[in-house]
């Protein structure tokens, strides 16, 4: 943010994944999540983005230098990947029977003229977008629209 030029943020959410623990147990739950986690880390690719667990079943990404448009081709890159796995998962009747992820995108253009503080503006964004694609049916990638931001000085 401090060059001035966009970030964007990937919120991850495997699909009913506390019926996919309860129905297969929370080992095979944990071996779901690090699958999945290795497909999201595989698609976001550059060594300059980081990739986090965020939650229980939620992962992160934050992409520096990333406009909305590539945020939401990483975060469907991601989306496909996971589905490919074919992991089964009897309970996600919207992701036919196999495990999938909805992700949320939001991105911040700059810290000029902005009113919202990164990043908790960030973080409200792609957890709204997240909610939307829930909302939507699951198994897709939603964006937020992007924000204009201020830099936090604690920054």
């Amino acid at each position: 943010m401090r060059t001035g030029s966009p970030t964007s943020l990937l919120l991850l959410d495997l699909d009913h994944f506390k019926w996919l623990n309860d129905v297969y147990g929370h080992a095979v739950g944990d071996d779901c999540l690090r699958a999945a986690a290795h497909e999201f880390r595989a698609a976001v690719r550059r060594e300059i983005d980081d990739v986090f667990r965020y939650g229980g079943e939620e992962l992160a990404a934050i992409l520096p230098h990333t406009d909305l448009e590539g945020a939401v081709q990483v975060a469907e890159r991601a989306r496909q990947a996971i589905a490919a796995l074919r992991v089964p998962h009897r309970e996600n009747h919207e992701g036919g029977g196999i495990m999938t992820a909805s992700i949320g995108v939001a991105t911040a253009l700059s810290r000029d003229d902005g009113t919202q503080h990164v990043p908790a503006a960030l973080l409200k964004a792609a957890d709204t977008a997240l909610y939307k694609a829930k909302q939507l049916g699951r198994n897709r990638v939603e964006a937020g629209l992007p924000l204009r931001v201020v830099l936090d000085p604690a920054i």
